[in-house]
């Protein structure tokens, strides 16, 4: 029995080495193809690094790529200093994956649903173009899988890699929390005051982080700011499937309400991606995905990644205006 339980986890762990192989050597192939667009800023601003003082990576990131989170920043000023910037990106491509392995491979989802998302649309987008947002993904994904004690570094990390994935967090954590303290009331005992009081530490620690952040946060609104009506139609159409497809219709309009919100307001693929992301992340914990609607949400956005490479072979980013 001993020896079935080795040679079992001696080959996960040779799946695993594969995977990170594997998605390494895409991730080196995509991006000598993937050269414009975003890239161009964000190879300016690696280089750049290479010759700016530590206090001056905020100002010097700011130029190059109008963002201001400090972690993303941090991070490739001291990659720069030691790697080429295809090998950089690789190994965190490569950790996105195989973290993402780890966390559905966790969930037990169905395998369908877990090829088609190592194909989707999105996905290819963290690898190439959304450079910052990939780290902020990361360390989400991490926030998932690591145990408890190192949950709370992972969010913040994730948070301070780009300040848009608050919309996630919220969406995510404040109708738990909300939930927890309404069945902490109802019952009514001493253990009643946990619940109420995480649901405040919660808020506050996120009210907190928009106070902190205040300036870039409402610079990247006002920026972006568009009341698209196309963009929410697609979001309502993801919210009618998830209330038909959900266990929990209550948690799920309270997971929703705000993604559906900020895409009517900023529109744009990259609150897409967020609203996209948080349906998944209910699927994934419901058991939901082998469910016919789910699956097909899925297909699409993976028969979309075959359009994107044709263009990034061709014209050297995923979007052609």
């Amino acid at each position: 029995m001993m020896q079935k339980n080795s040679i079992s986890h001696f080959s996960w762990y040779v799946l695993l080495v594969a995977i990170l192989l594997a998605s390494y050597l895409f991730s080196y192939w995509i991006l000598g193809y993937y050269t414009a667009g975003d890239q161009e800023h964000y190879t300016g601003l690696y280089d750049a690094l290479r010759r700016t003082p530590f206090g001056y990576i905020i100002h010097v990131q700011y130029r190059y790529t109008g963002s201001k989170e400090p972690l993303y920043g941090i991070i490739m000023w001291v990659a720069s200093s030691y790697f080429e910037k295809k090998v950089v990106i690789s190994i965190f491509n490569a950790i996105l994956i195989s973290s993402l392995f780890l966390l559905l491979a966790k969930r037990r989802v169905n395998y369908v649903f877990m090829l088609l998302m190592m194909s989707n649309f999105y996905l290819l987008v963290l690898l190439t173009s959304a450079e910052r947002l990939k780290f902020a993904y990361i360390f989400a994904i991490l926030a998932a899988i690591l145990p408890k004690a190192w949950r709370g570094l992972a969010v913040a990390a994730s948070l301070l890699s780009h300040f848009s994935v608050i919309i996630v967090f919220l969406s995510i954590l404040v109708p738990q929390r909300f939930r927890e303290a309404l069945q902490s009331l109802r019952r009514g005992d001493a253990e009643s005051l946990k619940g109420i009081l995480a649901l405040i530490v919660t808020f506050s620690l996120f009210l907190l982080f928009l106070f902190l952040y205040q300036e870039p946060i409402l610079q990247k609104v006002s920026l972006y700011t568009s009341y698209n009506y196309i963009d929410a139609s697609s979001a309502v159409l993801l919210f009618m499937i998830a209330m038909w497809v959900t266990r929990d219709r209550t948690n799920m309009l309270m997971a929703l309400a705000l993604p559906l919100v900020a895409t009517f307001i900023l529109g744009g693929q990259r609150v897409n991606m967020l609203t996209v992301s948080i349906f998944l992340y209910y699927m994934i914990k419901e058991g939901r995905t082998a469910h016919p609607a789910v699956l097909a949400i899925m297909a699409y956005f993976s028969f979309k990644s075959v359009d994107f490479m044709q263009d990034v072979m061709k014209y050297g980013t995923g979007f052609v205006a």
